[in-house]
């Protein structure tokens, strides 16, 4: 049973399996994929991150407006001041004691030095870039799920195809048990039958473990547990999807990383421009803007004021600043194109030769099959030992699923290379 171990074991590792599996709740993995989707906190925390920027972005996009405000004063003045005018003897206070006003304002920055331009631009990227992120989030949620699912399915088949194995050599032990009663067996023959069966016992076991496993981390995935599909007992290719590299999230996001650098840059350099800002207010109370008169009086104020200042070089640093991390970004951006196009390459070709393997791994299946119907019968007639029948059944089991396992392989193949180019989970082949 070495083979039967190393054929598991193998199965284990190419399947990626590196940490605690789930349970789907669906028939399907487009549906277990939906529950997952669903139930992420992952992407529930994307959304919530989404809206915190629109928000912002919105926020910004306000604070352009023109400020409109109102509101009243009082003040009372205990000092005394007068002055008397001897040509007509009356005497006047210099002090009011009561000053009543109430205004309302206007104030809008004509000119920021195109640091306005420049907010809204990176509040606009910031709401693209949390948008990519949930995208990301959301195909990696779905391709874990999908390995998930895949794992469930392999520890599944798993299972069948050992206890398949165990039963044939269970109808044999009784067979042989018959003839041993009679003296036309050994011994030997049926230890060596029986010992053959505790090695699937114990292959099981393990299986089943595994099978627990994944069904517990897969039901932590979607939330819910869910009846698993069985494997697909068959495979129909289709074509591969066509790389697109402006679709990938990653390029994305570096992309706007870019821009955001640029919008960035436009904001640290507007400090080296004077603001312009126009302010007008009007005004109701008394004594008014005229002193003597004493009276209630509405009256307005406009004016326009430039500011500038220096701050010595500081902001022609930080601009510059921006400007080098953009030119990192856009080095960074060129390798992750060519790594892509490369390993979208290497993937074809891998799945190219997955195909080709999954029709030898068929057709030994169908020589293996027809090999041990044979040897069984020659066992029956006496023709064959109870060695060449075991070996055969083994290699019978081992061929079973060594073919299933490879379909596994390649439908998860095929949709980590549809996550890897930018699909989202709707658009992948998930089928079988």
């Amino acid at each position: 049973m070495t083979g039967i171990k190393e054929v598991f074991s193998l199965l284990l590792i190419l399947l990626g399996i590196c940490y605690p599996v789930s349970t789907v709740i669906g028939e399907t993995p487009a549906e277990a994929i939906d529950l997952a989707l669903e139930h992420s906190h992952t992407l529930a925390s994307a959304r919530s991150m989404i809206s915190a920027a629109e928000y912002e972005l919105l926020s910004t996009r306000r604070s352009f407006l023109p400020i409109v405000g109102a509101g009243s004063s009082y003040l009372y003045n205990s000092a005394e001041a007068e002055i008397s005018l001897p040509a007509s003897g009356t005497t006047i206070s210099l002090v009011q004691p009561h000053t009543v006003d109430m205004y309302g304002d206007f104030r809008w920055v004509l000119f920021s030095g195109f640091s306005r331009s420049g907010n809204l631009r990176v509040r606009e990227i910031n709401v693209e870039l949390e948008r990519n992120r949930r995208r990301s989030a959301e195909i990696q949620t779905a391709l874990d799920t999908l390995v998930l699912y895949r794992q469930v399915q392999s520890a599944r088949l798993q299972v069948e195809t050992l206890s398949s194995g165990r039963d044939r050599v269970s109808l044999q032990i009784d067979r042989l048990q018959r003839l041993y009663e009679q003296g036309m067996t050994t011994v030997s023959d049926l230890l060596t039958l029986r010992l053959n069966l505790l090695d699937y016992e114990h292959e099981i076991v393990g299986a089943e473990a595994e099978l627990d496993r994944a069904t517990m981390g897969l039901r932590e995935k979607t939330g819910r547990d869910i009846q698993v599909v069985s494997p697909p007992e068959q495979f129909s290719s289709s074509e591969m999807p066509a790389l697109d590299l402006s679709s990938i999230p990653q390029l994305q996001a570096l992309s706007l990383q870019q821009d955001l650098a640029q919008a960035q840059h436009v904001v640290e350099r507007s400090a080296i421009y004077p603001k312009v800002a126009l302010n007008s207010q009007l005004h109701y109370g008394i004594p008014g803007a005229n002193t003597v008169e004493n009276e209630w009086m509405l009256y307005a104020t406009a004016g326009i004021s430039v500011s500038w200042s220096t701050d010595w070089g500081a902001a022609e640093a930080r601009a510059s600043a921006v400007e080098a991390r953009k030119d990192a970004l856009a080095s960074s951006r060129f390798d992750l194109r060519s790594q892509t196009s490369l390993r979208y390459e290497q993937d074809l070709r891998e799945l190219k030769s997955m195909f080709l393997k999954l029709e030898i791994l068929r057709q030994a299946l169908a020589l293996t099959a027809e090999k041990a119907d044979i040897t069984e019968q020659q066992y029956k007639q006496g023709m064959a030992t109870v060695t060449d029948f075991t070996d055969a059944t083994l290699a019978l089991t081992q061929a079973e699923l060594r073919y299933r396992t490879q379909i596994l392989l390649i439908l998860l193949k095929r949709n980590q290379l549809e996550a890897s180019i930018g699909l989202l989970p709707e658009n992948w082949s998930v089928s079988q």
